[in-house]
């Protein structure tokens, strides 16, 4: 794995920055998908910083064909969780919270995306439909 600058937590010879992914570019440099106008914006650009980008690499939880699910304990006790979808299609990609390693909680969870800013209630499913060759990264809390 290449060094990365100090300051800048990009590897030196690399534009994409070091994310939370095991050393991996962060997801939200690696894919979009165009917006319905054509326009290739990445929404939220602002919004996902806030995942805690410490040395803890997120835990691939699931890997099913062109789906993947990765998870993050936070410090604050947060989840993170991101779902990938490598495939050609937009596919329902989902996850039971206890796979995240969330404990199971009768109020069910907040699942806050962190690019859009939406939030969502769920009783026991992480799940949403992901673009080809995207991700949905969700900030997940017990209510």
């Amino acid at each position: 794995m290449a060094a990365t600058t100090a300051d800048s937590g990009r590897a030196p010879d690399s534009a994409q920055p070091v994310g939370p992914w095991g050393g991996t570019p962060h997801p939200r440099r690696r894919s979009y998908s165009p917006r319905p106008n054509g326009s290739a914006e990445i929404p939220g650009e602002l919004r996902s910083p806030a995942v805690d980008q410490d040395s803890i690499a997120a835990k691939r939880v699931l890997k099913t064909g062109n789906q993947q699910v990765f998870a993050k304990r936070e410090p604050n006790g947060d989840t993170i969780v991101g779902l990938f979808n490598t495939g050609g299609k937009a596919e329902e990609v989902s996850v039971p919270a206890s796979t995240v390693g969330l404990p199971e909680n009768e109020s069910g969870y907040s699942l806050h995306d962190l690019w859009t800013g939406e939030t969502k209630k769920t009783s026991s499913t992480i799940s949403a439909v992901v673009p080809s060759h995207g991700v949905v990264l969700y900030c997940v809390r017990g209510l």
